[in-house]
This record gives C-alpha cells, sequence and structure tokens, in this order.
C-alpha cells in the first residue's frame, strides 16, 4: 500500500490562563465537557469518551464512541493514546488508531500551550499522519484541522460558560 504522508498545524488563542487551558486538555476523558459535535463530517459526532488506564497514568487512553462511525466504514470507537504528558513546559504527543479519520494511518501529533497573558493562551496542534492513497491528501488535513478548529472553540465556549467572579485566568 502506497500513502501520502500529511502534516496538519493549527493554532488558536484562547482567553484563559495556560495553566487552566492545560488543566481541561489533560483532562483526557473529559471531552464532552467542551466537545459541541459542531465539527462537519463522517464520524465526528461523540456519543460517549471512557478512559482506559488509571486518570493520571501516562500512556492512557481514552476510549472515544462515536454515533455516525460504522455507517462511514469507520471504526465505532476510536482510541488516543497519551504517550507523553510534561506539565512543566506544557507538551503532550498521543496518537489515535487508524481510522480517527477516513484514510488516516500512523496518526500522532503534539499539542502544547503557551501562556500570552495571564488571562489568554495559545494552543498549538502540530500532527503527522500518512492518508492512503484512495483519499485525497489536502482535503484529509481539511478535515483534521477542521477538528483542531473544533477544539479551539469547544474550549472558548466552555470556559466562556465558567462562571468565576472576577477572574478570566
Amino acid at each position: 500500500m502506497k500513502a501520502h504522508r500529511v502534516q496538519a498545524r493549527r493554532e488558536g488563542e484562547i482567553d484563559v490562563s495556560a495553566d487552566r487551558a492545560w488543566a481541561l486538555l489533560m483532562d483526557w476523558d473529559g471531552t464532552l465537557k467542551w466537545w459541541d459535535n459542531s465539527v462537519p463530517g463522517d464520524a465526528m459526532h461523540i456519543v460517549s469518551v471512557h478512559l482506559e488506564g488509571a486518570r493520571d497514568a501516562v500512556p492512557r487512553t481514552k476510549v472515544i464512541t462515536r454515533s455516525n462511525a460504522v455507517q462511514s466504514g469507520l471504526p465505532l470507537e476510536n482510541r488516543e493514546t497519551l504517550l507523553l504528558q510534561d506539565n512543566e513546559v506544557m507538551r503532550c504527543y498521543y496518537d489515535a488508531d487508524d481510522g480517527v479519520v477516513a484514510g488516516v494511518r500512523n496518526y500522532i501529533t503534539t499539542s502544547y500551550i503557551d501562556a500570552l497573558s495571564p488571562y489568554r493562551c495559545l494552543i498549538t496542534f502540530a500532527s503527522t499522519f500518512d492518508v492512503t492513497e484512495d483519499r485525497d491528501p489536502s482535503e484529509v488535513r481539511a478535515v483534521i484541522e477542521s477538528v483542531y478548529d473544533g477544539i479551539f472553540a469547544g474550549f472558548r465556549k466552555y470556559f466562556a460558560q465558567q462562571d468565576i467572579p472576577n477572574t478570566r485566568g
């Protein structure tokens, strides 16, 4: 099987402290706190998330059940395994099962958070993966990047709904 090597990258600024954004990102089974199922595309509707492994262990795996995956020819469950979590510099690496997105194999990403101010941070996702030759690499990259955009939107919405008097961080 031949495949195209693809890279995807997105950055998003969030109006919250880097520490709070990091805590939410590392809440590995807490995806449904902020994911609003608005990302278009096959198998993007999440109905449940559960954790395999201890809450703070590395590695640990979140198992995402997707309601519209099977009819899209994708696995009902997708596993994302956290491989590295560096709390000091707010960087993590994780991988996902083949089929996280149609045509994607060998997906791995790094995510990191940088403080821009006490109440604002920058979240970055950068991934590499292979796309099977029956898929258009630019279309698959666009899907992956729309997921990252959905994460940023979900984080913004989640933190905007938090009712913490006199703080933004």
